[in-house]
């Protein structure tokens, strides 16, 4: 079966990509409502509805671009964030505006044939990923993510609550700071390699479930991103494999008619709120990895014959150049750190990198400083804000121009800090010069630092 005549027939990559998608904004949004509140996340009311329809009717172009719209516009007004995947779905949701607007002028119609626009935004998310392992991988390679006393990685394992011989086993420690590494350095090889991509997808796809399993559930937006754009990886044939299966012969006549989406939307809806968030999270990531590796395979000969395999040599370039522009941007936006741009935002969550005051950790990767933004590290001494004064308690340093990129943004600020021993106070009868000479804030939005930990080894936090 041709590409356009799975599309016509309620199928193709284009329906799994909308509903990943859907439950995505699901649990990135419910997050980010009780995470924040209804004033930081009120347009969560009109996204979680918009989400769940797509759910219903994944192959709704209005429905979809709703939901996307909705999504892109809250992103817009919660920036700055230090959100590893918020930044990676701000890439992928600029992608997918971008190419819906070039197929429909090419196509010269508003109703855009969906795995047409499926193929032109594929590529910049299989980029994403693969972009992330890299950083994923790289920004780990240094002195105190290797060390079993400070890294991150026993951090995350002793979370899961395994009992104590499991928990504190030496040899295991060794195995989970290791294991992370080849997991996410086999994984790029895997899915660039035609032979092994259906296993990588797999190894990825569980690797990222796991982590979504980490109490008390706040990485199940990032995993479900994340499983999301291992779907771009799986061959055009997946979903046709599927309903020619004995389940899949049950269930597409049923989920063809409305009354039956309902009933199994609402009784997934039932599940999350009967059943343990990790049972809930246990359930998907089993169907999850049951649907790539059944039929997640690359496809024989004769499946190929209607255009089922991925285009030769076009897989990972889009049509649309603007795209791969953006793909290159995030390759950039990863190297922050040792460019001395910015530390946030940049895939480094949980790897235990230092790059700030002139310093670094990293074994392989030295300081590039072209920009000099996170060259200055301040000590606070006395603030009159509740945010900076909680770092400092804490007693976290941060880099200058966070500070002051905080100061300006409320006017009504006092703060005191010293940088290298020499003091400095602002106050709005006495502003600092700096804060007046910051770069426009539109640029800024982009530009966050994690608080800042000099001292080696870098104990590992939720920054």
């Amino acid at each position: 079966m041709s590409a356009h005549a799975t599309a016509r027939a309620g199928g193709g990559p284009f329906t799994i990509f909308a509903v990943i998608l859907a439950l995505y904004m699901v649990a990135h949004h419910i997050y980010l409502f009780f995470g924040l509140g209804f004033g930081r996340a009120g347009l969560t009311l009109l996204i979680l509805p918009a989400a769940f329809a797509l759910l219903m009717w994944p192959r709704n172009l209005a429905i979809f671009a709703f939901a996307v719209g909705l999504h892109i516009f809250q992103t817009l007004m919660m920036l700055p964030t230090g959100s590893n995947h918020t930044i990676m779905s701000m890439f992928l949701m600029a992608g997918l505006g971008i190419a819906y607007v070039h197929t429909a002028w090419v196509s010269r119609r508003a109703s855009v044939d969906l795995e047409r626009f499926h193929d032109a935004f594929a590529p910049l998310g299989r980029w994403l990923l693969i972009i992330m392992y890299f950083y994923g991988t790289l920004h780990k390679v240094n002195t105190d993510f290797l060390n079993p006393l400070s890294s991150c990685a026993i951090s995350i394992w002793r979370r899961y609550g395994f009992p104590e011989f499991i928990a504190e086993s030496g040899v295991i420690h060794t195995a989970t700071i290791y294991g992370t590494l080849m997991v996410e350095a086999t994984a790029i090889a895997m899915l660039l390699t035609r032979r092994f991509r259906w296993a990588g997808i797999v190894l990825g796809v569980s690797f990222h479930g796991f982590l979504g399993l980490l109490p008390p559930g706040r990485i199940v937006a990032y995993s479900l991103l994340s499983i999301l754009l291992h779907t771009l990886f799986l061959p055009r044939v997946s979903l046709d494999r599927f309903k020619a299966g004995t389940l899949g012969r049950w269930l597409t006549p049923r989920l063809a008619e409305l009354h039956w989406r309902v009933m199994f939307g609402l009784g997934g809806v039932m599940a999350l709120i009967i059943l343990p968030w990790f049972a809930s999270w246990g359930l998907f990531l089993a169907a999850a990895i049951a649907f790539v590796t059944l039929y997640g395979r690359e496809p024989r000969a004769e499946e190929t014959a209607g255009g089922a395999a991925h285009p030769p040599g076009r897989w990972l370039v889009s049509p649309i150049p603007v795209l791969n522009v953006l793909a290159v941007l995030f390759l950039l936006n990863g190297a922050s750190p040792y460019l001395g741009f910015k530390t946030g935002q940049t895939i480094s969550m949980f790897s235990n990198l230092i790059t700030e005051g002139g310093r670094s950790n990293h074994l392989i990767v030295p300081n590039l400083p072209v920009f000099s933004y996170q060259s200055r590290v301040a000590t606070l001494k006395e603030t009159d804000q509740p945010a900076l004064a909680h770092l400092q308690k804490r007693g976290y340093k941060l880099v200058e121009f966070h500070v002051l990129d905080y100061l300006e943004r409320s006017p009504g600020a006092s703060a005191t800090y010293t940088v290298d021993g020499v003091t400095y106070h602002h106050s709005p009868a006495q502003p600092l010069p700096a804060v007046a000479n910051l770069p426009p804030r539109w640029l800024r939005n982009l530009m966050v630092f994690k608080p800042v930990v000099l001292e080696s080894p870098r104990m590992c936090d939720q920054y």
